[in-house]
């Protein structure tokens, strides 16, 4: 498994205000052909007070994202050499 911090800090958001801001922490895990992520691993990401689903998804530059998750999105297939 190949796993590396992107990210760390404030996030610009057009949700931010002076009262309120997103901070994030981003961490790329690559699986490898021996190890697959399960449905199971979606359970370390929930949290417990909070309404949101946790979901795989497929992504491409023309997924409706937020713009700050597109570029974090760009920065990972940078540093796989891949396309987004």
């Amino acid at each position: 498994i190949n796993k590396f911090q992107i990210f760390k800090g404030y996030l610009d958001d057009h949700l931010n205000s002076d009262n309120a801001w997103i901070e994030a922490v981003v961490i790329n895990i690559h699986e490898s052909e021996g190890w697959k992520f399960s449905d199971a691993m979606l359970k370390v990401f929930a949290e417990a007070d909070c309404d949101e689903q946790v979901k795989w998804m497929e992504v491409a530059y023309s997924t409706a994202l937020r713009s700050s998750h597109c570029e974090l999105l760009k920065t990972v297939a940078g540093n796989h050499n891949a396309y987004f």
